[in-house]
């Protein structure tokens, strides 16, 4: 069945795709490529007859054969049509000619003729199959149950292949929509608006509902459904405005229509969605009117279209406080006019002139007003007013919140999606906005849950409103975090509040977590909010632009109140973390994305609170408003108690990832390669989080090194786990040694000697065979980890390729362990031995490996003697440098290179003086002249490049100190553009003033850029000095 379904879908969707119904039918009715060769298969007289049979013979009861039958019936009912036309042409051609050559007595060609069948009537012919004529099987082919199962399955292709796909991408995806579009273009073409053609459509429209497609959105909009959705008038008339003709007597389709419609590809000139621009001119309000109503009057009665007419204005909502006409109390809210009632003289038409009637007025208002208006009498008779449903707030929170979205910010900064805001708050009769109804709504629900009847459908509307709030956080942070500090979800008292209190006696039992998710969703945007306008809240004065950016990103309360609400939401989620492993869950991706966007969440408050300014006051940091999160991130996660172990989920989601399949379904692949390596760089930053906090060694690192076993296989099962396992390996390692007092843990010690050295034979492959540079540099890190911070067993392995017994007692290969590939040292000597090939940082790489082994294991120097090559090759690669003429980046790496080699001929020159080996200082000489011409001062530093960016930077941002933009240990500092000023967290925290990129790229991003290179080079020359002083006296 795993296979099966896939294959089936494949099927489906590929002989629908063959099958170009939409280009097939238009070619036919035009006689097109008739004659082409070759010819299309709907011309194609010979196979035809094939096809048709293939056909009848699959749909019924294969269910994803009828999405192609039902096209296949349409396009032979388009060549019966066409056929049937050119009979009764020529039937009226052969009748006018048999009177015309009867009265002149006169023999006409025609005649002859008429015996002739047209190109449509002999494809029928050939149609024809040895069980019935093609007339027979258009019926068939388009009957109602075959035309049930089409669109069914087009509904189940649509939202089920992503999620069943062995490749799982936004092409793939798109090209799915784009051929099952291409049926429904078809099918209204001959079919009325329905209930399926509107279910098809927004399966086809609609985003996935998992947010797993990962890059749809970055293809544009050339291939985007809902773009060409938009731009087609045939399906816009035929369905979209149709749905819109029936508004609000039908109210869900239009709405949902409508956000299935809202695209980041389709905006108009104010950086808003284009179906906002149908939204906001309605042309016509159909609704059931009272029977009590009887003020309206029938007009043009000559033309029997049931046309009436308004007597008096009409209310276009019914308010519980009145149920008369023009009961309305005044407010000193500006009511429009246009969204509150249906003026008198208005015509209409009557739809159903049933008891009710319903009528369709041709009246234009705006939509998003009237909607606004709709959800605030909703929210005041707390959702039970008779013919309103929670489903209908649901849609239009969710509408609202798409639109949002979905808008662009304008050129003064002003985000468009407060104008969607406006356009819903002009309606309201009451003083405040629409935010403010659909906050009450969701405080109203939440604290009601359990007492309504349908309790997924207000779930459902609490859902809706947190995907409003998380929208709301990108354009008003202000109106969010006041909100989020009264509000019921979390409580003030750390333990949850409403939030765990809906998970536990809902969510849990039905084992679906819809609701979780979307909180967890809701807390990822929390803390992206609270680090990208940390800058701006302390720093307001460096936006000088008109806009109102201050004061919409401002969080509208002190910082630390800030900080308890973080606190508040990290301490719900954390016991979520460690709890959730004991739940059932029906869908397992929902447990995947749920531990993955967690341990993500947890490892990024750790990132903003460590990650920059060297200083141990937390909260002092531009960023601390996630001190106390940090800390209790800290103190959860490392436990110090065997008590607390059972409930930390670390261990148990990292051994999840030895079960990583190798399934056909890649989405599924995806998400447990995500929670295995969000989990594992948690692990890292939590590590070395605690190292700058210097806080002692707690029972999470005894344990990672207890599951060494596990980390080792995984590195060997996956190649998506590799480097994070390399990585928190070699911070581990160099953690425990960081002690001299205490005696790290061996390594070997946990895995058994066997299994270290089938870890080390795995090792030697490198990057192989993906040539994955930073996990080849970070191998090599690891393994100079190894040989320099007490892993005295795993040294002499790495070194020698044998243990440490066989190493002393010079035992023959097969005696004992030894590895199957070359020796580490061999191999890194060997590749020096042609520096010349390799890239600056490989190289670099590779010599500090030498170099740490030289350093800790003096009797690795002979193995550099014995190799005929290797001096002889770094000592010229060195002295033919010309550092001043290379690129920069190339100058930091050519200083680092000679540096290292300085190290190492030094070292090896001691050894060889103690022994009277002269013949080495003639190898020097080339050395020793590049040192005396090119290393004797540290030249690069540009003093006046670091003052101005200092005071410039200080005095743009006010509040803020350029040391809070420091990198400091948490994350390795390569020398480079990102050596000493974290950019990564300068565009996450500046990005929001134009200063920060500048014109052309000449902003303080830049500077902080060359300042890092400039330091960078620095280093590199200081570095590469010091081993020149300190062996100056030898020369």
């Amino acid at each position: 069945m795993e296979v099966l379904l896939p294959l089936q879908a494949f099927v489906s969707l590929t002989t629908l795709a063959f099958l170009k119904p939409s280009l097939a039918i238009s070619s036919i009715q035009h006689l097109e490529d008739m004659r082409s060769s070759p010819r299309s298969y709907f011309w194609c007289k010979e196979k035809i007859s094939q096809i048709n049979e293939i056909f009848l013979t699959a749909c019924g009861d294969l269910h994803t054969a009828n999405p192609a039958a039902f096209s296949w019936g349409l396009i032979l009912y388009t060549i019966q049509q066409l056929a049937e036309i050119d009979i009764n042409e020529r039937e009226r051609d052969l009748s006018r000619d048999s009177a015309l050559s009867y009265n002149e007595q006169t023999h006409n060609a025609a005649l002859s003729r008429a015996s002739e069948q047209s190109e449509y009537e002999q494809l029928l012919d050939c149609a024809r199959t040895p069980q019935s004529t093609a007339e027979d099987a258009i019926p068939i082919l388009t009957s109602d149950a075959i035309k049930e199962s089409a669109f069914n399955t087009v509904i189940a292709l649509a939202s089920k292949t992503g999620s069943m796909s062995a490749v799982d991408d936004g092409l793939t995806i798109r090209s799915v929509r784009l051929s099952l579009l291409d049926l429904i273009r078809v099918s209204i073409t001959f079919l009325d608006y329905s209930p399926e053609i509107v279910g098809s459509v927004l399966a086809i429209l609609s985003d996935d509902e998992n947010g797993l497609s990962r890059d749809s959105n970055s293809l544009g909009p050339a291939s985007d459904p809902k773009s060409l959705f938009a731009k087609d008038q045939q399906l816009m008339d035929g369905i979209f405005r149709v749905a819109r003709s029936r508004f609000p007597y039908e109210t869900a389709p239009f709405l949902q229509l409508c956000r299935a419609l809202v695209s980041g590809h389709s905006l108009n000139e104010e950086g808003l969605p284009a179906i906002l621009e149908e939204v906001e001119n309605m042309e016509s309000f159909t609704q059931i009117v009272s029977p009590t109503f009887q003020g309206y009057a029938t007009i043009r009665e000559d033309e029997n279209a049931n046309f009436v007419s308004l007597l008096q204005p009409l209310p276009m909502l019914e308010t519980s406080s009145q149920n008369h006409l023009f009961e309305r109390e005044p407010s000193n809210a500006v009511i429009v006019s246009g969204s509150s009632e249906i003026p008198r003289q208005t015509v209409g038409q009557v739809i159903s002139d049933s008891k009710p009637a319903v009528i369709m007025w041709e009246h234009r208002y705006s939509c998003l007003s009237f909607l606004g208006s709709w959800l605030e009498e909703w929210s005041e008779t707390g959702g039970h007013s008779p013919g309103w449903t929670d489903d209908t707030a649901t849609e239009i929170i969710a509408l609202l919140t798409d639109l949002i979205a979905n808008s662009e910010r304008q050129s003064s900064g002003d985000a468009s999606g407060k104008r969607i805001l406006e356009m819903a708050s002009d309606g309201l009769s009451k003083q405040g906005d629409i935010i403010s109804v659909i906050f009450d709504i969701f405080e109203r629900n939440l604290q009601t849950i359990d007492s309504r009847g349908d309790l997924s459908k207000s779930l459902d509307a609490s859902i809706a409103c947190l995907r409003f709030i998380k929208a709301l956080l990108k354009i008003l942070p202000s109106r969010v975090w006041p909100f989020l500090g009264r509000s019921s979800l979390i409580g003030s008292d750390g333990k949850g509040g409403i939030m765990t209190a809906i998970i536990s006696a809902m969510e849990i039992p039905s084992g679906e977590y819809p609701f979780l998710l979307s909180c967890v969703d809701l807390v990822d945007a929390v803390i992206d909010d609270a680090a990208t306008r940390a800058v701006l809240r302390k720093s307001p004065g460096s936006v000088t632009s008109k806009s109102s950016i201050v004061s919409d990103w401002s969080a509208g309360i002190p910082s630390h109140v800030m900080r308890t609400i973080m606190l508040n939401f990290t301490r719900t989620m954390l016991e979520i973390f460690n709890s959730s492993g004991n739940w059932r869950f029906n869908l397992p991706e929902q447990r995947f994305k749920i531990n993955s966007m967690l341990a993500t969440s947890f490892e990024r408050v750790l990132y903003y609170a460590f990650g920059i300014n060297d200083s141990p006051k937390l909260e002092t940091k531009v960023t601390g408003v996630f001190s106390t999160s940090a800390a209790y991130i800290l103190d959860m996660l490392r436990p110090r108690s065997t008590a607390d172990l059972p409930f930390n989920p670390i261990l148990r989601l990292i051994a999840e990832g030895l079960q990583t399949p190798p399934t056909l379904h890649l989405r599924y692949l995806t998400l447990i390669e995500d929670q295995v390596r969000s989990t594992l760089r948690l692990c890292i930053k939590l590590v070395q989080a605690a190292q700058l906090a210097e806080q002692p060694g707690s029972l999470l690192e005894e344990q990672l090194f207890k599951a060494s076993p596990v980390l080792v296989k995984l590195y060997a099962l996956h190649d998506a786990y590799r480097l994070p396992v390399v990585s928190l390996l070699e911070i581990l390692i160099s953690s425990a040694a960081s002690n001299p007092d205490n005696e790290p843990p061996s390594l070997v010690g946990h895995l058994g000697a066997e299994s270290s050295c089938l870890f080390l034979d795995v090792l030697s492959q490198l990057d192989k065979p993906m040539c994955d540079r930073p996990l080849l540099l970070a191998v090599w890190q690891l393994l100079s980890t190894f040989v320099s911070k007490r892993q005295q067993w795993l040294a002499v392995f790495i070194l020698t390729g044998s243990s440490p017994r066989q190493t002393l007692k010079k035992e023959t290969a097969s005696g004992g362990l030894s590895m199957r590939s070359v020796p580490f040292l061999k191999m890194a000597l060997e590749k020096l031995s042609h520096i010349d090939q390799q890239e600056p940082q490989v190289a670099l790489a590779l010599l500090e490996f030498v170099s740490r082994a030289q350093e800790n294991w003096p009797w690795a120097t002979s193995h550099l003697s014995k190799h005929p090559q290797f001096f002889t090759s770094i000592i010229n690669h060195v002295s033919k440098l010309k550092i001043s003429s290379l690129p920069v980046m190339d100058q930091i790496h050519a200083t680092r290179i000679a540096a290292v080699v300085a190290d190492l001929c030094a070292v090896y020159l001691h050894s060889a003086k103690e022994v009277g080996d002269r013949s080495f200082i003639k190898t020097l000489i080339p050395l020793v002249s590049w040192y005396a011409k090119d290393a004797v001062e540290v030249s690069a530093y540009n003093s006046s490049l670091h003052a101005n960016l200092k005071k410039n930077f200080e005095m743009k941002y006010s509040g803020c100190k350029i040391v809070d933009f420091k990198r400091t240990p948490l994350e390795v500092r390569n020398l480079g553009r990102d050596y000493y000023y974290d950019l990564s967290m300068g565009d996450k925290l500046l990005s929001y003033d134009f200063a920060w990129a500048g014109t052309k790229n000449r902003g303080f991003a830049e500077e902080f850029e060359r300042a890092n290179i400039n330091l960078s080079l620095v280093e590199a020359q200081v570095v590469s000095f010091l081993p020149f002083i300190a062996n100056e006296f030898i020369f």
